[in-house]
């Protein structure tokens, strides 16, 4: 007998003993593979015991104020039989009354990816903390960063906002020459996409785990930091740092607390009030952040006083504000800053009515020190207009990547569609099928696939849609099926570069007309892949003198991975870098396999009901294949109900190569040699010993068939865990082709071999 267990805040929950909860999981659904989903359940309601009423702090009655916060999913976990099944979020929808008694709650279940989106809420790219990464924005740091052939977090690529770079043509914008050369302030830095990961995963004490953010692939994709016309840059910010220790204060730890008080009116009235003391001469701004969230900037000069909030005693008010310097001079500014937090308060009668009197209580507290406001470029006030996990969502479909939670709820991983279905299990469960009803369907494939990114107003895109009728790195087809239109649209912009005549030199235009144009404003954020530091010639200014600038990190929409051109485009396009088409694309590289297996004329979808054993149920996730009568099925959609046991799945016939190398199986070097880094990872095997990383399964990679490949690690080598594996090749000078294999052995927990693949490499002479 199966018996269900519910835990919320590490609290066991009391069941209705004929409840139906049912859980549906969907990882990667044919009817929109756009998106990546998770664990929800149906509305299940729980019964008002008593100790039901204390974990939800008896939300029935608003009378009471506890800590459970109906507003705000809690933690949660789901276990049958006391072995765990999922770890998630609990909802609280409502409670039910009946006869003046409370009778029940009614809750949903969402799983943990659904989570991250919950802890991240709205908070923008400009929520984030870029200390780590401050830069000084002065022509010097500019000049040394464009040529810099280090591994560098912030770049500089050079894009233009105000005027279209020429280039041995003559005029006022000829970069060829030193009379016309690029100032340094024309230049808007990018980010690494990696680092602005590393920072959301430092300020919400979450965990992304993942080999593919550590490949090229990923290191070597940015954004650039663009938000307004023209960029005013101003120093970093600066927190006003105070903390007033007298009994009952609001300001305290840097944060000016403003709460309602039942024993005052309505009409009582904070205020809040920063004064500044200026011991440099320059202008300055104050932000007001209101519950981690910017409310107004206000732009000061010289010693003064600025009030910044007035609010009225409201039963909603509970915010806190922090305040934070930046100075618009070139050189550093010191400020010293103070606080006054006044309650102007009305009391109420015994009548019911309002005092005529009031009262006020102030509080003050000052900088703890002076602050020094810097010349570094200010990340935040430039940021794009962008939520966090719209950013998120945007990286995840540009590269089609799955994201789940381990059972770590703060711990979130990350991997390739082909990768996560490589990687998953086999389980036979033609034995527990209920052979009453199995339903065999056509998949409704889509009538078109479409890859967009938002529309770019530069003059190169807008000129390139003009002569070819299509949006450029775009990717568009059509079907004799009569389905749905599929569609994949990315948050981010992909700007077309131009690359000189004659040189390895390429530069962007956010501009949005070659003759006359102005500066635009990319919707979303620019998205650029960083190539190689190439030769090249064009004249800077760093604001005190011009000179050559003979190298520069060269920006664009390709990339050299593992010996290969790689584009951020998805159609085939002919790459403005190198002047040929780049086969290898987004859609290539990360899309076309499945979509491929999803339109083989004998994909079926089945939909099957069984009962699974406790064992394989607990351990069984969404990258597993199904094997039925030795035919393999992906996973569409699983939907469990927990109380009987019964499992109905929705498949789709499976055609993937079942390998599990992450790389080509035949792999062609040139005579000159090389690296290839790739990913390996043991290979789920039956009866795991638990559901991620491999499930306690092992590879084995080696030996090797000749010795003329160098291995890091040296081979024969056991991976135990997702990991890299890199293979060198010196040059060829034999004159004739050489062909080695490496061999990959996939094991169990007990160290049996479940499957073998041969690693082919091939070097021209």
């Amino acid at each position: 007998m199966r018996e269900v267990q519910l835990y919320i805040n590490n609290q066991r929950v009391d069941l209705f003993k004929d409840e139906k909860i049912e859980v549906n999981s969907t990882m990667q659904n044919i009817s929109d593979i756009s998106k990546t989903f998770t664990d929800y359940s149906a509305t299940f309601t729980l019964p008002s015991s008593s100790n039901n009423n204390a974990i939800f702090d008896y939300f029935y009655n608003n009378d009471i104020e506890g800590s459970f916060k109906a507003q705000e999913r809690a933690e949660a976990r789901i276990e049958i039989n006391h072995i765990p099944f999922r770890t998630g979020k609990i909802q609280l929808e409502g409670s039910e009354i009946k006869s003046n008694n409370p009778e029940s709650y009614k809750v949903t279940f969402f799983g943990d990816a659904v989570s991250m989106k919950d802890i991240l809420g709205d908070d923008t790219l400009s929520s984030l903390d870029y200390s780590s990464i401050a830069t000084n924005y002065i022509g010097s740091t500019i000049n040394n960063n464009i040529q810099s052939t280090a591994d560098l977090d912030v770049r500089y690529p050079l894009i233009s906002s105000e005027r279209v770079w020429q280039y041995s043509i003559g005029g006022s914008d000829d970069i060829s020459s030193s009379s016309n050369p690029i100032v340094y302030d024309e230049l808007i830095p990018a980010i690494k996409d990696k680092k602005i990961l590393d920072l959301i995963s430092s300020k919400y004490g979450l965990t992304f785990t993942g080999k593919f953010f550590e490949t090229d692939y990923f290191n070597k994709s940015f954004t650039w930091w663009k938000n307004s016309e023209k960029i005013q840059n101003t120093s970093e910010q600066e927190l006003f740092i105070f903390n007033d220790s007298t009994s009952g204060s609001p300001l305290k730890n840097n944060v000016a607390s403003v709460k309602h008080n039942d024993n005052y009116a309505q009409n009582s009235k904070h205020r809040l009030d920063v004064g500044v003391v200026a011991l440099s001469s320059g202008n300055y701004l104050i932000d007001v952040y209101k519950n981690n969230q910017l409310m107004t900037t206000i732009e000061g000069n010289g010693t003064t006083s600025y009030n910044v909030a007035i609010v009225p005693n409201s039963r909603s008010l509970d915010d806190s504000y922090q305040f934070k310097f930046r100075g618009e001079s070139s050189s550093s500014m010191v400020v010293y800053g103070s606080l006054q937090h006044t309650l102007t308060y009305y009391t109420v009668n015994t009548s019911g009515g309002y005092s005529i009197t009031s009262t006020d209580v102030t509080h003050t507290t000052v900088s703890t020190a002076p602050l020094t406001l810097s010349t570094n470029f200010n990340f935040n006030t430039t940021a794009p207009e962008m939520k966090l996990s719209d950013w998120i969502k945007g990286i995840i479909l540009q590269f089609n990547l799955t994201c789940f939670s381990t059972d770590d709820s703060n711990t979130f991983h990350f991997e390739t569609i082909n990768q996560w279905y490589e990687h998953g299990g086999e389980v036979d469960i033609t034995n527990y099928i209920d052979t009453n009803s199995i339903k065999v369907d056509r998949p409704k494939l889509y009538k078109s696939i479409s890859f967009e990114w938002q529309k770019s107003k530069s003059f190169m895109n807008t000129e390139f849609e003009g002569r070819l009728e299509r949006s450029y790195g775009n990717l568009k087809e059509r079907f004799d099926y009569d389905g749905k239109d599929f569609k994949v649209k990315l948050p981010f912009e992909n700007m077309q570069f131009n690359k000189f005549t004659s040189t390895d030199l390429q530069v962007g235009y956010a501009i949005d007309r070659a003759v006359g144009g102005k500066s635009y404003v990319p919707k979303g954020a620019v998205k650029l892949f960083m190539s190689e530091v190439k030769s090249c010639s064009f004249y800077f200014n760093d604001g005190i003198n011009v000179f050559e600038v003979t190298n520069y990190a060269s920006f664009g929409q390709d990339q050299v991975y593992n010996l290969e051109n790689q584009s951020m485009n998805f159609g085939i396009e002919q790459s403005s870098l190198l002047g040929e088409s780049i086969n290898n694309t987004l859609y290539s590289n990360f899309y076309q396999d499945y979509l491929k297996n999803l339109f083989n004329p004998k994909t079926r979808q089945l939909t099957v009901q069984c009962k699974l054993p406790l064992s394989d149920l607990s351990t069984l996730t969404l990258d597993d294949t199904i094997i039925i009568r030795d035919k393999r099925y992906l996973i569409n959609n699983m939907k469990t109900d927990l109380t009987s046991g019964m499992v109905t799945f929705n498949l789709l016939t499976s055609f993937l190569t079942g390998e599990g190398l992450t790389y080509d199986s035949s792999v062609s070097f040139p005579s000159t040699g090389g690296s290839v880094k790739i990913i390996v990872k043991p290979i789920k095997p039956p009866k795991p010993t638990s559901k991620y990383n491999g499930g306690g399964g092992t590879l084995e990679i080696g030996p090797a068939s000749d010795t003329w490949v160098a291995t890091n690690p040296a081979i024969t080598y056991t991976v135990t865990e997702e990991s890299f594996f890199t293979f060198s090749l010196q040059p060829n000078n034999t004159g004739s082709q050489r062909i080695m294999g490496i061999r990959f052995i996939y094991k169990d927990s007990q160290g049996s071999s479940i499957r073998n693949e041969n690693l082919l490499i091939t070097q021209e002479g």
